[in-house]
């Protein structure tokens, strides 16, 4: 059985390679703002398809910053 922050909206953020060779980085964060997990990819598909197979509920989109993608999110259990 999970506690109760599993339940409560988590952040996921996918952020743009900031350099050539650099992988795109997926990163999962509680609702504390804590870093759960954190995950390199090749391509940003990788990482989108990472996302959906970890996660619920999209809750909502959050506002992109430059060079992110960001959601709010139930994971998955």
């Amino acid at each position: 059985m999970h506690d109760n922050k599993h339940h409560l909206p988590h952040t996921c953020v996918i952020y743009d390679p900031p350099a050539p060779n650099v992988p795109w980085l997926l990163a999962f964060f509680g609702p504390d703002r804590e870093l759960l997990s954190a995950e390199a990819f090749e391509t940003v598909s990788a990482a989108l398809n990472r996302l959906s197979n970890s996660v619920n509920v999209f809750i909502e989109a959050a506002p992109r910053g430059p060079g992110q993608r960001v959601w709010r999110v139930k994971l998955a259990d």
